[in-house]
């Protein structure tokens, strides 16, 4: 989806040099680290529950390189973006439609 690693340990290459965060977390900006947090909604159907979390706004963003990972709202407002400008919910035309209803 276009999108390019964050920059973790300061060594990676090609990294979105627009990241905001430093050290690729997902907290910032650099004025107010404690901004952002991640919520994990859990799943408690699981042999080992997951129950619902905060994940701490220091998780490394999942484009970065770093140990724990989590998506920044960066990133999420990035794909979310492209999601929406390339692909689309609905058929215009139907023919979807009538292609899976010939098929049956």
């Amino acid at each position: 989806m276009g999108r390019s690693h964050t920059n973790c340990s300061g060594d990676e290459a090609g990294v979105d040099l627009s990241y905001p965060y430093a050290g690729g977390k997902i907290g910032g900006p650099a004025s107010a680290a404690d901004r952002f947090f991640g919520f994990d909604a859990g799943d408690t159907a699981l042999l080992f529950p997951v129950f619902p979390h905060v994940v701490a706004n220091t998780t490394g963003d999942l484009m970065s390189y770093c140990g724990a990972r989590w998506l920044s709202d960066y990133n999420y407002t990035r794909i979310r973006t492209y999601i929406d400008q390339n692909f689309t919910s609905y058929d215009p035309v139907g023919d979807f439609c009538r292609s899976m209803e010939q098929s049956t």
